[in-house]
C-alpha cells in the first residue's frame, strides 16, 4: 500500500493527483487499463472516494476513526484502513492531522504514480522528527531533507548502495548475517515474537551495510537497548502521524519524550 500526502505546497505528486485528476474506473479490475483514459473519465481531486463530513474536518477526522469514537485503537490502524480500503476501493482519500492522504493499494495504481516525472524530490514529511531536530540542533537525514538538499545527499548513497554491480559485493555480509539469523530461529523451539526477531535481523544487516559492523542484534544476548529504541521509535512515529491534536509540538509529551530517547540511542 502506497499513500501520497497533499499539502498546501506545490508538491509534484500532489499535482499529479489535482492536475491530472482522478479517474473513478479505476479500480482492481481494470487497474491495467490505463492507458485507455478517456477525458470524460476525468473527475476533481475532491471527488476521490474516502469519508465524508466530520471525518473530513482537520485533526477532528482522524480522531473519530479510534476510540471512544470506534471499536479500534492507534495499533489497529492496518485495519482501519483495510476496512476503508474495502469500502471505497483502490483509490481513496483520507484525511490525516490537517492534510489530506491519498491511498493507492493496487500495484499497477502505484506504478503509475511512481513513474509519473517530477521536476523536485518531496516527501511526505514526519512533523515529529522535525520538531525533534529543531530542539536538538541535529542534522537530517535523507528521510527528512527535500529538494536539492536530498539530491545532494542521495547521489553519493546511491552510487555506493544501489546499483546492482555495487549490491553484488555486499551480498557475503549480508549473507553472513542471513546464516546466523537462519540459525538463531532454528535453536529456539518456539518463536513467541516473529516481528522482533525481524527487528534484529534487519537491524544487524542495516549495520554490517553501513558500517561494516555487527550491532550484536543476533548474538544469544542480544543488543536489547537497540531493538527496544527501533520499536519505540516505529510505535511513537505512528502515533505522533494519526494525533489528533499534536501536543508535542508545543511540550514535550510522553509520548514525544519516547521518541527522543529512541533517537539519542540511534545517534549513540
Amino acid at each position: 500500500m502506497h499513500l501520497i500526502k497533499s499539502t498546501s505546497l506545490p508538491v509534484q505528486i500532489y499535482r499529479f493527483c489535482d492536475k491530472l485528476r482522478f479517474v473513478t474506473r479505476y479500480s482492481t479490475a481494470t487497474a491495467t487499463s490505463h492507458s485507455t483514459i478517456h477525458e470524460e473519465d476525468i473527475k476533481p481531486f475532491h471527488q476521490i472516494p474516502g469519508p465524508k463530513g466530520l471525518y473530513t474536518v482537520p485533526y477532528l477526522g482522524p480522531a473519530l476513526q479510534f476510540k471512544p469514537f470506534s471499536p479500534y485503537t492507534i495499533n489497529d490502524i492496518t485495519t482501519v484502513i483495510d476496512n476503508l480500503k474495502n469500502k471505497y476501493g483502490d483509490i481513496m482519500r483520507l484525511r490525516m492531522g490537517k492534510d489530506f492522504v491519498v491511498y493507492i493499494s493496487h500495484p499497477d495504481l502505484a506504478k503509475t504514480v511512481f513513474q509519473h516525472p517530477y521536476q523536485e524530490h518531496v516527501r511526505v514529511g514526519l512533523d515529529i522528527m522535525e520538531v525533534y531536530h529543531k530542539r536538538t540542533g541535529t542534522k537530517k537525514g535523507l528521510s527528512l531533507l527535500q529538494g536539492e538538499e536530498w539530491l545532494a545527499l542521495r547521489r553519493p548513497a546511491q552510487e555506493k548502495m544501489l546499483k546492482p554491480t555495487v549490491v553484488a559485493d555486499y551480498v557475503p555480509m549480508i549473507g553472513n548475517v542471513t546464516n546466523d539469523f537462519v540459525k538463531r530461529l532454528r535453536q529456539q523451539y518456539t518463536v513467541t515474537d516473529l516481528l522482533e526477531e525481524l527487528f534484529k535481523y534487519t537491524t544487524e544487516s542495516v549495520g554490517m551495510l553501513c558500517f561494516n559492523k555487527r550491532l550484536g542484534c543476533l548474538d544469544s544476548s542480544p543488543n536489547t537497548k537497540l531493538i527496544k529504541a527501533l520499536e519505540d521509535m516505529l510505535t511513537t512515529m505512528q502515533q505522533s502521524f494519526l494525533l489528533p491534536f499534536p501536543t508535542y509540538k508545543f511540550f514535550r509529551t510522553k509520548m514525544y519524550t519516547e521518541f527522543e530517547r529512541s533517537q539519542q540511542v540511534f545517534n549513540e
